[in-house]
């Protein structure tokens, strides 16, 4: 059986992989030469994540010029497609913002120095385009917001932590149990909790919150996450619950059966912490998959997204693991194999959920796309 010039034409057409990374993963550029490669990388990175696979490394701060370095800690983090933003609260100050890159050099370089005027930094997390710091101690003061490109202060406001003040002022002298917790979205807007508050903000037109809840049970502030879509956070009661990122319409819940837990979330995992101990759950469905190696100790920060997950450990160590190492080398495969072979895992994977939002007709071209490579490549065997 001979393939068609123009089914060839289609499984080498990057504007097609272009759409189908976009749809499944939700990726607006690419980090590899084409967008076929791009597609394969997350596809793989994705399977690493549900098969355990992933390169661990640990990262060192170098405290040279830290006039207090005793009790320097790591108290938030943040990661991009290329670097991984550390903010370190030495006891003194309410946290400078240091920014090193992932897979250069290791020695991070500081962009913003803690002002006392501010109050005390309590969470940063940041995009390509945008930076985000929650504060605690001074009323009114509470979200600011910087342009990423260059690094300017562009917005500060809200009240999420005003009943919290007092205990912002106490985090510059001592170690406080964490007051807030804030995260970014893809679609530009900010998701922000205390224990017993939530607030969504438009990155876009922050003066105007889009949402702004109590909590009758409380939250785990630690356990706040989001993704591509969606937040994640867990109660009082350890159940985690997954709500649509602008809207807050519940979409899954699940019981987590754990006490205090730190946790990062990317499009399809959640990955908790407690003792210690970091376990992965398919959001989805509720599923627990797995517990990493490596034990981190006693826990200051962790964050995450679709390739690495990074903790800081309270003995000054930041890990790093990667899941997206080992899949370069298996974008390798000729564009209609690979077509077939994507789409014939999507089938049984836990990327289906996401797949399906293409729409049927596009799921059914592509199907039929896989099939006919598929039975191409079976006849070219039997010949050969």
């Amino acid at each position: 059986m001979q393939v068609c010039s123009t089914w060839q034409a289609v499984s080498r057409s990057d504007p097609l992989w272009h759409r189908l990374t976009s749809a499944i993963w939700g990726r607006t550029h690419r980090l590899q030469a084409t967008w076929h490669e791009e597609y394969v990388y997350r596809h793989q990175t994705s399977q690493n994540f549900r098969l355990r696979r992933s390169v661990h490394e640990t990262l060192h701060f170098d405290p040279t010029g830290v006039e207090i370095s005793d009790g320097f800690i790591c108290r938030c983090l943040t990661l991009s497609d290329t670097h991984l933003a550390c903010s370190f609260a030495d006891a003194t100050l309410d946290g400078d913002i240091n920014v090193a890159i992932i897979d250069g050099q290791q020695q991070a370089r500081r962009a913003h120095v803690g002002n006392i005027v501010d109050g005390s930094l309590v969470d940063f997390t940041g995009c390509g385009r945008w930076w985000v710091g929650l504060y605690a101690g001074v009323p009114g003061r509470v979200i600011h917001i910087w342009d990423g490109n260059t690094e300017d202060l562009v917005y500060m406001n809200t009240t999420l932590t005003d009943r919290e003040s007092l205990m912002g002022w106490h985090m510059l002298t001592e170690l406080t149990e964490t007051i807030g917790r804030v995260r970014v979205t893809s679609q530009e807007s900010v998701v922000a909790c205390t224990s017993n508050r939530f607030m969504v903000l438009d990155l876009r037109n922050p003066v105007f919150p889009l949402h702004d809840r109590e909590s009758r049970i409380g939250l785990m502030v630690n356990s706040l996450d989001t993704n591509n879509e969606a937040n994640i956070t867990v109660d009082n009661r350890g159940r985690a619950t997954v709500r649509r990122a602008n809207t807050l319409e519940e979409l899954y819940r699940f019981n987590t059966r754990l006490g205090s837990v730190m946790s990062c979330t990317n499009l399809v995992y959640s990955l908790m912490c407690a003792g210690g101990v970091i376990r992965v759950w398919e959001i989805e469905h509720g599923q627990y998959l797995y517990s990493f190696a490596e034990n981190v100790g006693a826990e200051n920060a962790m964050v995450g997204d679709d390739q690495h997950v990074a903790m800081a450990s309270s003995d000054t160590r930041i890990h790093l693991w990667d899941f997206g190492a080992q899949s370069a080398r298996k974008a390798r495969q000729g564009p209609c194999n690979m077509f077939a072979t994507s789409i014939e895992n999507l089938k049984t994977s836990d990327e289906d959920s996401h797949f399906s939002r293409l729409g049927g007709i596009v799921k059914r071209i592509a199907y039929s796309v896989a099939y006919v490579f598929s039975e191409a490549d079976e006849e070219n065997n039997k010949d050969n």
